[in-house]
């Protein structure tokens, strides 16, 4: 775990408002070079959406 935050010392944090950002956001996430993130789980979206980002590139995401 120690690495990967060495690897990664900015980890975005996401608040997931509308169910139908999940996928084009998490591909600009990976696109831009980010390949960690943290969601907020504050919104329906978010719980609908997390199986979403798990499924995207899996393996290059970190959750």
């Amino acid at each position: 775990m120690q690495a990967l935050f060495k690897k990664h010392p900015l980890i975005p944090v996401i608040v997931l408002e509308d169910a139908n950002q999940a996928v084009s956001l998490a591909r600009a996430l990976l696109d831009g070079g980010v390949s960690i993130i943290e969601i907020i789980f504050r919104t329906q979206a978010a719980y609908a959406n997390f199986p979403v980002f798990c499924r995207i590139r899996s393996g290059d995401l970190y959750f």
